[in-house]
Order: structure tokens, then sequence, then C-alpha cells
């Protein structure tokens, strides 16, 4: 993978705001890049747990339709 392609992939990451990037460079030359969506979804329970999200927010951050009432 190519430093243009890289940069392009955390530039994507920064301007939509809904995941991270996790970059390993290894000792030997290699280097790994993967994206994860944010926030996670044990950070969601403990959002949803906490109160600061409502159910059905959780359902739909998590790609689910919402529960009705």
């Amino acid at each position: 993978m190519d430093e243009k392609k890289i940069h392009s992939i955390i530039d994507e990451a920064m301007a939509a705001r809904d995941r991270y990037v996790s970059i390993y460079i290894s000792p030997y030359g290699g280097v790994s890049v993967s994206v994860f969506p944010w926030p996670d979804e044990e950070t969601l329970r403990n959002m949803r747990a906490s109160g600061l999200i409502s159910h059905n927010d959780y359902r739909t951050r998590l790609g689910l339709s919402p529960m009705k009432d």
C-alpha cells in the first residue's frame, strides 16, 4: 500500500468522523491499515447503559431498524 493511499484513508475517516483508523508499521518494513466504525458496539452499549443515547439511537447506529413504540 502506498503512502498516498494511506493518507487518503485517514483523510476520509477524519472527514466522516464516524470511524477510526489503526496503522501498524512492522519493524520488517510492512504496513497494515485497518478501518473500524466509531463508536464501536461496546462504546455504544456503554453510552446506552449510561443514558447518553436511547435504545433506538443504539439500534440505528448499529445499522438496525428502530423499535416501534
